[in-house]
């Protein structure tokens, strides 16, 4: 039914595909990736900002700037893993949904921006029962 070359050419080329996929995975992954994160969230802060309502306070807008640039600050230096900003982002995108963003909205997106940024908590060693 279909010519002899076709298990061989769509297995090559569904191989190939596999391989340009974990290789843009693996060039994306660490630093790059934390880059490329961050000219997402430039970009996108300057449309949340064009959103906001006028019950936003000028010291929510504060707010919010000053954290999100100490979580942008921290994932180029490389303090923030993209990790701990996935609930940032996941809270913006809900946020700026309808394309509004209200004093409340904008209090939750600074919480989130505040807890990417935060130290990791190290929990205290216990010593064990000799």
């Amino acid at each position: 039914m279909f010519p002899a070359w076709v298990p061989w050419g769509c297995g090559s080329l569904a191989a190939l595909v596999l391989l340009i996929l974990f290789a843009g995975g693996a060039m994306l992954s660490g630093p790059r990736l934390a880059t490329l994160i961050d000219l997402m969230l430039s970009m996108t802060i300057g449309e949340i900002k064009a959103m906001y309502q006028p019950d936003v306070t000028a010291a929510q807008k504060d707010a919010f700037d000053a954290e999100v640039k100490r979580m942008r600050e921290g994932l180029r230096d490389g303090k923030v893993s993209v990790q701990k900003v996935q609930p940032f982002l996941q809270t913006m995108q809900k946020v700026i949904g309808d394309e509004k963003v209200t004093g409340a909205e904008l209090e939750r997106l600074t919480g989130a921006a505040r807890t990417a940024s935060a130290p990791a908590v190290k929990e205290p060693r216990h010593k064990s029962a000799d």
